[in-house]
């Protein structure tokens, strides 16, 4: 994608995974070298459209959460978007590997608002209060997101599971790798060909495992 927006080449992907998809079964596509694309339930309901294909959309995105036992960022969101569609309509999900997205929080800064959730200051504590940083960028740069299943270490619970969507958000990066993609951190403060996100398309085609 030559580091530009990720909008136009994820189109080109959704229609490339849909023709894969409908002449074997199934269809994946790799894009590399992106840059941001979206809410990616757009794309996996764009798959599914027609209702004879199931969508499934990754991808990688700049570094904001610790991986789990780690010290610093390395790991994004990292979301994934599914799309099944039935006689009715089609049931989507669209989430982050993180226990939110990183919008919300800049835009509560922004606002001057408490934040939706916690996240993790420049201490590494829990925290809603927007004063805990001077902007968004100073989010992105001392600030981590809690990974997926990590809410409340710092309300005197013992458990954390938050390995559960550090796991996830790992997962999702090294199948990218397999697409061409690099194991590398994405600086988030990057506005440039250096953000370097990868993305993928999966289409299933629903009646492959059905005789006629």
């Amino acid at each position: 994608a030559n580091g530009d927006l990720g909008h136009f080449v994820a189109m080109q992907a959704v229609d490339l995974v849909k023709l894969l998809a409908r002449r074997y079964g199934i269809g994946k596509v790799y894009i590399f070298n992106a840059n941001h694309l979206g809410a990616l339930a757009i794309y996996s309901e764009k798959i599914s459209q027609e209702k004879d294909l199931a969508g499934k959309v990754t991808c990688t995105t700049p570094a904001v959460m610790k991986p789990y036992g780690g010290t610093r960022n390395r790991l994004g969101t990292n979301p994934i978007a599914m799309s099944i569609p039935y006689n009715k309509g089609i049931i989507t999900i669209d989430m982050a590997t993180t226990i939110h997205a990183v919008s919300e929080i800049n835009r509560a800064i922004l606002e001057k608002m408490p934040f939706p959730f916690p996240v993790l200051d420049g201490n590494d504590n829990e925290t809603i209060d927007f004063k805990s940083f001077n902007n968004p960028a100073d989010f992105l740069r001392r600030g981590s997101m809690i990974p997926l299943g990590g809410l409340g270490k710092n309300k005197g619970k013992k458990a954390d599971a938050g390995y559960k969507g550090s796991g996830l958000a790992i997962l999702i990066e090294l199948d990218n790798v397999i697409g061409g993609g690099k194991s590398i951190k994405i600086d988030p403060l990057a506005n440039d060909k250096n953000r370097r996100n990868r993305q993928t398309f999966e289409a299933y085609r629903i009646d492959s495992l059905f005789s006629n």
